[in-house]
C-alpha cells in the first residue's frame, strides 16, 4: 500500500471526528488561528485586494500544508469540499468575508492538516506545535509526491 493510500484511508476514517470540530469553526463557536488570520487581512485591506494572488502569496508560508505535500493538500481540500460545500454546511454567509472555496483553502485545509499532524505526533503536544511542524517540516511530502 502506498503512503498516499495510507493518508487517504487514515483521513477518511478521521474525517468524521474532525467534521464536528471544523463545523464548530464554520459556525463561529471555536477559535481558528487561520480564520482569524484571514479576517485580519480582510479588515486591514479592502475585500478585492485581500483576495488577490499577491495577498495570498504574502500569507502562503502560514497556509501551506508542507507536511503532506501538494497531493495531500489536494486530497484534504477535495474531501472538505465534499463534506462542507456540497452538503451546504459551508455557505457564502458563513464563509464571509471569504468565498467558500477560499474558506476551504485558507481555513479548513490548514485546520485539518494540523489536526492530522497532532494525531501523527501522538496527540501529546499542542495544535500550535502541530502548526509549526506543518509549515516547517516536509513530513511525508517526498513519499506522497513520488506517486
Amino acid at each position: 500500500m502506498t503512503i498516499f493510500r495510507v493518508i487517504w484511508t487514515t483521513f477518511n476514517h478521521q474525517q468524521l471526528s474532525f467534521k464536528d470540530g471544523l463545523t464548530e469553526i464554520i459556525n463561529g463557536n471555536v477559535y481558528s488561528y487561520y480564520l482569524n488570520l484571514a479576517k485580519q487581512v480582510y479588515q486591514e485591506v479592502e475585500y478585492k485586494k485581500a483576495a488577490t494572488p499577491m495577498m495570498l502569496m504574502s500569507r502562503f508560508k502560514s497556509l501551506r500544508v508542507r507536511y503532506y505535500g501538494s497531493k495531500g493538500a489536494v486530497l484534504i481540500a477535495n474531501t472538505l469540499i465534499d463534506l462542507f460545500i456540497n452538503t451546504r454546511i459551508l455557505t457564502p454567509v458563513k464563509s464571509y468575508p471569504l468565498q467558500t472555496i477560499n474558506y476551504i483553502q485558507e481555513v479548513l485545509v490548514p485546520e485539518t492538516a494540523i489536526r492530522l499532524i497532532f494525531e501523527d505526533i501522538g496527540g501529546n503536544s499542542s495544535l500550535e506545535n502541530a502548526r509549526n511542524i506543518m509549515i516547517t517540516d516536509f513530513g511525508i511530502i517526498v513519499i506522497v509526491n513520488k506517486k
